[in-house]
This record gives C-alpha cells, structure tokens and sequence, in this order.
C-alpha cells in the first residue's frame, strides 16, 4: 500500500476596513474601524490620474488612525488601509479626499478706521470665509465670504479684534486659521 500525504494551507481573509479620510490642519487626517484579527494595518495613497497605489505608513493593530502630512495641496486623493496577519490581507476599498491646506497668516495691520487681515493663497482654494470672535456668543461667527487673499475689517473703537481665515472648497469640509 501506498499513503497519501495531504497539507493544508491557512488562508486568512478579511473584510476591508471603512475608511474615512478628512483634509484636516497640517493634513489628512485617516481613519479607518478595527478589523478583528488583524495585526497590522497598512495605509495607501493615491492621486487622482494615478494607477498605482503607494504604501505610506504601516502600523500595529490597536492603531486606527494616521495623518498624512505629505499629502499635495489642490489635489484629489484615495487612500485605502488593508488588514494584514498571517500571510492574509483585505481588499483595497479607497475613499476619495481632497486635501487643501489652511492658509497661513501674514500679517494684521491697522487700516484707516479698522484693520486688514492677509494670508497665504492656498492651491485648491476657491474661496476664504472670514471669521470674527463675538464675546456675546462664545464662538467665532461668519462676517464674509470671499475669493481674494485680503480682508479689511472698519472698527469704531480701538479694542482686539480677532478674526479667522476659513477657507472654502467645492470638495471637503474648510478648516480654520486662528490669530
């Protein structure tokens, strides 16, 4: 007689993690739910007209979040994150973020009867709302929206004025400038 031998391989699958991706300050802030099973988590980018994905970072399993601070200004952006262990992987499930920086400040200075307020032009930007601080309310509250990188503000006393940049997109959520 004659024996046969069989092996059996493990194969490990798991389902993709949901991925979110935010443009945040300093840049895209990427989160993803924890996949049971999995020992690492390993985040992907890639640019809008691009056919290749790019592994940017890989981490442990109880991390479930990373900021990519390379990310591109002005561009559409996938990432994915995929679960490994054990010689098995998830899928690749991209969500689409478009990333635009927060302006910069580059200066406040007294204007004839007010202040002007200027910053950076940000790639990406179709527009800036302007913010002020209102005691009475405990927040800052909209006073423009505007597609210049300039804003002067008319003041009838000479008390602080603080103000902020928020930018304005056609795609994602703006974020602020605080000074």
């Amino acid at each position: 007689g004659s024996s046969a031998v069989c092996r059996y391989a493990s194969i490990y699958y798991f389902k993709a993690p949901t991925v979110n991706a935010v443009s945040a300050v300093g840049g895209v802030n990427i989160t993803w739910d924890s996949i049971p099973g999995a020992q690492t988590y390993k985040i992907y980018r890639k640019y809008n007209g691009s056919s290749s994905w790019t592994l940017i970072k890989t981490v442990d399993a109880k991390t479930l979040t990373y900021m990519d601070k390379d990310a591109i200004t002005g561009r559409n952006i996938d990432y994915t994150v995929r679960a490994f262990a054990n010689g098995g992987s998830s899928t690749f499930v991209a969500k689409r973020c478009a990333y635009v920086a927060t302006p910069i400040l580059t200066s406040v200075s007294n204007a004839v009867n007010g202040v002007s307020v200027k910053w950076n032009e940000v790639k990406g930007a179709t527009g800036y709302r302007v913010y002020q601080y209102s005691p009475s309310k405990g927040k800052y509250v909209q006073i423009a929206s505007i597609k210049t990188t300039t804003y002067r503000k008319a003041t009838k006393t000479k008390r602080k004025v603080e103000f902020q940049a928020k930018r304005s997109t056609d795609f994602g959520t703006p974020f602020y400038l605080f000074y």
